[in-house]
């Protein structure tokens, strides 16, 4: 079985790469985790520097955070993709969420009564700067989201070579 040169060159024309949906809000989710992980380890690490002894439980609440915070956005419909570029409308719905997942450490510090041991200046300081990231990465996400879609990207392509009866009926 051999295609004629035309659609050969019709059918490599649409291998290009493209991204599903459900890769592209995976993808999301797990920027938002490791971005917000790192904004709160690089403050934490400037500000704090814990002691050996004192990093697993701040890596405990490092690591908490952000997944409690992918967590709620889920919950909040925020890695939907057509939430995706109404980054405005949805700006709320994402920071609520940040703030969630802080109001639940904040929970958890305070009924294990160990709030003092940690610097209210590094949970603040990661609080903003985290949800100046979401904000600014979901203005950038949606207009990549709008420059795929208009590209192509973000589609689901087949190239049916034949005709006939059978082609007909595959297209149905």
């Amino acid at each position: 079985f051999s295609l004629n040169p035309l659609a050969r060159q019709i059918a490599l024309q649409f291998r290009a790469d493209t991204y599903t949906p459900a890769m592209i809000t995976g993808l999301i989710r797990l920027l938002d985790f490791c971005a917000l992980f790192a904004i709160g380890y690089g403050i934490n690490a400037q500000y704090v520097a814990p002691a050996l002894e004192q990093l697993p439980v701040y890596l405990l609440i490092l690591a908490g955070g952000p997944a409690l915070a992918v967590a709620a956005m889920q919950v909040a419909d925020a890695y939907q993709v057509p939430a995706l570029p109404a980054w405005v409308r949805m700006t709320p719905r994402v920071l609520g969420a940040w703030t969630a997942a802080f109001g639940v450490i904040a929970l958890g510090l305070f009924f294990l009564k160990s709030g003092h041991l940690y610097s209210r200046f590094w949970i603040g300081a990661w609080f903003l700067a985290g949800g100046f990231f979401l904000v600014a990465e979901r203005a950038f996400i949606a207009y990549s989201i709008r420059h795929w879609s208009r590209n192509g990207t973000m589609e689901r392509r087949a190239v049916i070579v034949g005709g006939g009866q059978p082609g007909k009926d595959l297209v149905r």
